[in-house]
């Protein structure tokens, strides 16, 4: 509940870095059993998002931004939107491990919403998800193209 998720946002937002690193894993967690309400969803992409532009944990944000995204359905719309944005800013780093790991989010986070789309069609249309295959292949392609665009738009300022 909001209970819980608040006092690890706010230990996230005095930017100490080790109460940074406790509060996001313990939010890992909470996301990993599917503890995190919908309406806690704004304010954990927020506090995200100051922690990013603060350079504080880059890669635990990612990491907790991949598990909102992959191990629950709760992001959905504009949150979606903002995570999306998250990620490009942190692409756009000049520590190359943020980048790279960025970038690959990017392409897990783009995957994991057509395959929301994928079963949310099978189930309007009435089809089984294998027996679609083809639309996970299309999955894939899309997954490789936008990564590919993303490996070949990097700036010789960013490499």
């Amino acid at each position: 509940s909001d209970e819980v998720i608040h006092p690890l946002l706010f230990a996230c937002e005095t930017k100490s870095v080790r109460l940074v690193q406790v509060s996001l894993s313990s939010l890992q967690r909470l996301i990993q059993y599917k503890a995190v309400p919908q309406q806690s969803v704004e304010s954990i992409i927020a506090t995200l998002r100051l922690l990013m532009e603060s350079n504080v944990e880059e890669l635990k944000i990612i990491q907790t931004i991949l598990l909102l995204v992959t191990a629950t359905d709760v992001v959905q719309g504009k949150s979606l939107a903002k995570i999306l944005v998250l990620c490009f800013n942190m692409y756009a780093s000049k520590d190359t491990s943020v980048r790279c790991t960025a970038g690959v989010a990017i392409r897990q986070i783009v995957t994991a919403m057509f395959e929301r789309l994928l079963r949310l069609f099978c189930v309007s249309y009435d089809m089984q998800e294998h027996s679609s295959k083809i639309f996970g292949d299309i999955i894939d392609a899309l997954g490789g193209f936008i990564q590919s665009n993303f490996t070949s738009a990097v700036s010789p300022t960013l490499q």
